[in-house]
């Protein structure tokens, strides 16, 4: 039985030299081999295609293509030698003639597991990694080893661990933004506060140079904390909006920031010559004397100025 069955009926269309062929071959047609027989099984086999309607966007995408390279042709060609023959293929396993299980060898402790199923659950279980698995690819000069990889999968791996937190700093009473302070031995250092826009994958320690494993989702409307070191940005810690309190590391020089955020942001500005809020670049002199871009000082701090005058004077008021 055919699994294709779109292709099945477009090779009734085949010639009989063609069909001949390609029936008679044991074996896929390689790069060298396909060019003696390309004359006799280039015009058949775009006759075929032109009276297919399946769904391989393979074959769809070459009947638009005037002129078919050797391996194009190779291709089509090992695709319908597989159908007429009934052998396995890409579109599926012949049931007269199934596919014996692969054997996968996991990355991190070398355990051979019988199917790629098998070796993603065993990851994720054992090691609380994501898809990541040796494989073997054929080269000219013959079989090279590769790493593959893919998304995460299995349980949650938390990028953080559980901080428990000793300030009580609420990430919220401020408007999110890039700041800059001192830390204790004098040394300027640089964040990044975060409000999300969108729910949001947190891989590794989110360092934007290393891929790193993991499987932690922030939403919208958490606050993520990462610190700033030229262009790399690490994730050191995150305020989810159900959670009243921030919980992460370096909570001295957050609580600073947050005691005092708009001197922090402006410092950032005047040190960087990138706005406070949004990161862009500062052009003018007046911009840069006051660590804020024009439009994020207009629609951004005045409004956060006047709100926090007004807290601080209800406050104030017995």
């Amino acid at each position: 039985m055919s699994i294709d069955t779109k292709l099945a009926q477009a090779l009734t269309v085949l010639e009989p030299t063609a069909e001949a062929i390609l029936k008679n071959r044991g074996t896929d047609f390689t790069d060298q081999d396909i060019v003696p027989f390309q004359p006799l099984l280039d015009f058949p086999m775009r006759k075929v295609l032109a009276s297919y309607e399946g769904t391989n966007s393979f074959l769809m995408d070459l009947r638009r293509k005037p002129n078919w390279t050797n391996r194009q042709a190779r291709a089509v060609a090992n695709i319908m030698r597989r159908e007429l023959r009934g052998e396995n293929s890409k579109f599926g396993t012949n049931p007269n003639n199934p596919v014996a299980p692969r054997n996968y060898t996991c990355y991190y402790c070398n355990e051979v597991l019988v199917g790629l199923d098998a070796l993603y659950d065993h990851q994720a279980a054992v090691h609380q990694k994501g898809k990541r698995y040796r494989g073997e690819q054929v080269g000219s000069n013959g079989p090279v080893e590769t790493t593959h990889f893919g998304a995460p999968t299995g349980p949650m791996v938390p990028v953080l661990p559980d901080y428990k937190p000793e300030l009580n700093i609420d990430l919220r009473t401020f408007l999110p933004g890039r700041f800059a302070i001192e830390d204790k031995t004098g040394t300027l250092r640089f964040f990044i506060i975060t409000e999300l826009k969108r729910r949001t994958r947190l891989w590794g320690k989110f360092v934007w140079t290393k891929y790193a494993y993991a499987n932690e989702y922030l939403e919208k409307g958490d606050r993520t904390v990462r610190e700033q070191a030229g262009d790399t940005k690490k994730f050191i810690g995150k305020q989810r909006i159900n959670q009243p309190v921030y919980f992460g590391e370096e909570e001295a020089l957050i609580k600073m920031i947050a005691d005092n955020p708009t001197e922090a942001m402006i410092r950032y500005g005047k040190e960087l010559h990138r706005c406070g809020y949004c990161g862009k670049s500062l052009t003018d002199e007046l911009s840069r004397e006051r660590g804020i871009g024009p439009d994020c000082w207009e629609n951004k701090h005045i409004p956060q100025l006047i709100r926090l005058g007004v807290a601080a004077a209800k406050a104030a008021t017995p």
